[in-house]
């Protein structure tokens, strides 16, 4: 029994610490009273509506609406600091806002800013230091030396927000393959006047990425007139990362 308590206490604590650090996120310091509108962008109504299941967020009245309690300012209840003790105390194991609150979380420090989703060990920003640790004393991460990296725990939230695939694999980690393979052949199968031109410097880096354009086509090389139309879709990417291929002789 004291083994239900205990892990009902870590669930509640990782709430507590997830939901301080949006909180933290959405307003200039996570102090009570203080008010922020998700201006209808999906991450940050995702962290108002669970804030608000959690009663730590709560609507500011419009005088113009009344009644309105979604498309309005919405102000803390508490403290961000405080959310860890009183989340810890009041959320006990297998609490159904928890998922919810897996997702906010995910959705705005991962896609909205550069917390990786990949199954890649990564450093953790300071401001999330404390989330990471509370993720890992719960299973939903693990450290490896000083970094962190996601656990198949994670695989439901991850999923649900279309970020890894039904084999627990990180869609994001396959296209950084999928990037580098291409890359990497593009280089080697480049004819080899070309490779002379760029090691030489007499093909520039704006012309190179419209020569991608133009020539390399579905893992191949095609014959092409510069004075052809051409759209850029990623090439300035592929560019930049073939010449540093090129630079280090790979």
């Amino acid at each position: 029994m004291s083994n239900v308590k205990e892990l009902g206490s870590l669930h509640g604590r990782l709430c507590g610490e997830l939901a301080a650090t949006l909180a933290r996120r959405v307003t200039k310091s996570g102090r009570r009273g203080e008010a922020f509108y998700h201006d209808s962008l999906s991450a940050f109504e995702a962290t108002a509506a669970i804030l608000t299941k959690f009663d730590l967020l709560a609507p500011v009245l419009r005088d113009d609406m009344l009644g309105e309690t979604w498309y309005c300012l919405h102000q803390l209840t508490m403290d961000a600091d405080d959310m860890p003790d009183f989340l810890a105390r009041m959320v006990s194991h297998g609490d159904t806002r928890l998922p919810e609150l897996l997702e906010a979380f995910v959705v705005v420090f991962c896609e909205c800013d550069s917390l990786p989703d990949g199954r890649e060990a990564f450093s953790s920003p300071d401001n999330l230091l404390s989330s990471m640790k509370a993720l890992t004393r719960t299973g939903f991460a693990e450290r490896v030396g000083d970094q962190f990296r996601w656990t198949s725990q994670i695989a439901p939230t991850m999923r649900a927000l279309s970020l890894w695939d039904e084999n627990r694999a990180s869609l994001s980690d396959a296209s950084a393959k999928a990037f580098e393979a291409n890359a990497r052949l593009a280089w080697q199968t480049m004819p080899e006047p070309m490779k002379m031109a760029l090691l030489s410097d007499k093909i520039g880096f704006i012309q190179f990425a419209k020569i991608l354009a133009l020539g390399w086509k579905e893992g191949g090389w095609v014959s092409y007139r510069l004075d052809d139309q051409f759209e850029l879709k990623g090439e300035i990417t592929l560019a930049r990362r073939i010449l540093e291929l090129a630079a280090t002789g790979k």
